[in-house]
């Protein structure tokens, strides 16, 4: 039992202390734009039961502006000394509950870019990476980002040569949809038609500039497009098409006193539930052809005796429907 005490005492009086060696590294987007917010991460890769991080370093404060500083999750408290500068950094944290290992984020810096050039974010002297008092850091990092001029402006310009008018009602149902993507090359573009205004679900991927789309149903509907133009950018348009294939139902028509004499006054009413009727045509005994939008009319030129009255209900995507009356006067 002795020897086995002195065997183990020995093995660890000349044994190396085990030292793990993690680095303090920076990363972030390598490109972004004028105006453009960012975030640079403070990690820490390698670490082995890490519980305390101070991480200072500098940054390119000519070319973009600090914003925000948060620790991350690993170490939630703060510790005393962070502070963010003009042109340098000092984040401190430490967790009290559970250790970190691996490749973690210590913190994140927001910037925002105010000009054009190559911005660099480096680690200095000064960032620790501690495990129960044992430093762990052996190398710090730097990031370069490249800030490019105002991102040209991506958008999408969508029509139709069918169905030319979003507010204009059409009947015909094969409908084409042509467009074009102005501003940075899209990485992808989906297409959908359908009859929900803020629909997406049904998104197909083409390389065209132009498809064409059947309706099955008179109504309102839909083209959209959508282009992805970053991973966080994506940029959407939507093009109304009103179709209404059927025409006027329910045409009646008839004379104020179907059973007198004297009244020249002819009423009419027709049904379209889908786009609503635009006008009527009357014509009396052949002559004369009258267009109105109310649906009673006055009629001149009639006589004694026998009078004919045709009436054609036109809708407005073009459909129409027809119906006549006779009535006397006496």
């Amino acid at each position: 039992m002795i020897s086995r005490f002195l065997f183990a005492l020995v093995i660890g009086l000349f044994s190396p202390m085990m030292v793990f060696a993690a680095s303090a590294a920076v990363s972030g987007p390598t490109e972004v734009h004028v105006g453009q917010t960012f975030q640079i991460h403070l990690n820490a890769n390698n670490a082995q039961d890490i519980d305390t991080i101070r991480y200072i370093g500098s940054y390119s404060s000519e070319l973009v502006q600090v914003q925000n500083m948060t620790n991350g999750s690993a170490f939630p408290l703060r510790s005393p000394g962070s502070s963010v500068s003009r042109d340098s950094f000092n984040l401190g944290g430490f967790s009290l509950e559970d250790t970190a290992n691996g490749d973690i984020e210590a913190g994140t810096l927001t910037f925002k870019a105010l000009k054009p050039g190559l911005a660099t974010f480096t680690l200095k002297e000064g960032t620790h990476i501690v495990s129960n008092g044992q430093e762990q850091a052996t190398s710090f990092g730097s990031w370069t980002v490249a800030v490019s001029p105002n991102a040209p402006s991506n958008s999408i310009t969508i029509a139709s040569s069918s169905h030319p008018d979003e507010t204009a009602w059409y009947s015909a149902r094969e409908v084409r949809v042509n467009w074009s993507i102005s501003g940075n090359k899209p990485l992808s573009t989906s297409i959908s038609f359908d009859q929900n205004q803020h629909s997406g679900s049904n998104m197909k991927l083409t390389k065209n500039s132009q498809a064409n789309f059947s309706a099955n149903r008179d109504g309102i509907w839909y083209a959209h497009i959508q282009s992805r133009i970053s991973s966080s950018q994506i940029i959407r348009e939507d093009f109304r098409i009103q179709i209404d294939t059927t025409s006027p139902r329910a045409l009646t028509l008839m004379n104020d006193e179907a059973m007198a004499t004297q009244s020249n006054t002819i009423r009419f009413t027709a049904l379209d539930q889908t786009s609503g009727i635009s006008h009527y045509d009357v014509s009396v005994n052949g002559n004369f052809p009258i267009a109105t939008t109310e649906t009673f009319l006055t009629v001149a030129n009639v006589h004694t005796g026998i009078n004919h009255v045709r009436v054609r209900a036109t809708d407005k995507a073009g459909n129409s429907s027809e119906t006549e009356l006779s009535f006397q006067l006496i």
